[in-house]
């Protein structure tokens, strides 16, 4: 169960316009956190709709808050605007159909929740085809040409919003993290593999980038 807080002084301090508030802006003066108030008011939302955005202005995700937990349908996206995933909430639980796609809009996972507990799990290659042993790390490889920077940007923030609640430290693993896979991963096969698959490539590699952690 995780609770949705939002700084409170922003909700103070920014004019309302009916009941959509901008809650929170990114340096480079996009939209971070917008909210539609359903019940409540600014500087005390019971009820409302979030939706959160990447520093480019996409969607990153949507979703109903009740007391300050996650109710109804939720959906994440990737940073180039594809949907990422979709779920139900119920006061915080996970509950319901789940599904996490591909970039290209085919299945990686589904399932079905009860009372915040997985009862369900099917996984998928990015050729439709359901396996049961994920053979992620056997796409690595090296000498790989680094990619773009308008490539490695868009990637880079993607990784970094995995680390929304501490952007700055998102920042410093991404980049390092980004720099070691580069070199071992054409983009065209990084750009097809969701979270999941990247947090087993953050462990699987994790030796190699964790001393540019520190620095």
């Amino acid at each position: 169960m995780r609770k949705i807080f939002i700084p409170l002084l922003l909700l103070l301090t920014i004019s309302c316009g009916g009941k959509m508030i901008v809650a929170e802006k990114w340096e480079n003066g996009k939209d971070k956190i917008v909210l539609r108030i359903d019940k409540g008011t600014k500087e005390k939302p019971e009820v409302y709709y979030m939706k959160s955005y990447y520093p480019n202005g996409n969607l990153y995700k949507e979703g109903l808050v009740k007391d300050t937990l996650e109710d109804g349908l939720w959906k994440t996206y990737y940073a180039s605007g594809e949907i990422k995933s979709k779920g139900s909430y119920s006061l915080g639980k996970k509950v319901g159909d789940y599904a996490i796609y591909y970039r290209d809009g085919k299945t990686e996972q589904s399932g079905i929740y009860e009372g915040d507990s997985l009862v369900e799990a099917y996984l998928y290659d990015n050729h439709g085809k359901m396996m049961e042993v994920d053979s992620t790390t056997l796409w690595l490889s090296s000498g790989k040409p680094k990619w773009s920077d308008i490539q490695y940007a868009l990637m880079h923030m993607e990784c970094n919003m995995i680390f929304f609640d501490n952007y700055e430290r998102g920042t410093k693993v991404c980049t390092c993290f980004l720099d070691v896979i580069q070199q071992k991963l054409t983009y065209e096969k990084y750009e097809l593999m969701t979270d999941r698959q990247i947090s087993q490539l953050m462990l699987f590699v994790g030796p190699e980038y964790q001393a540019c952690i520190g620095k």
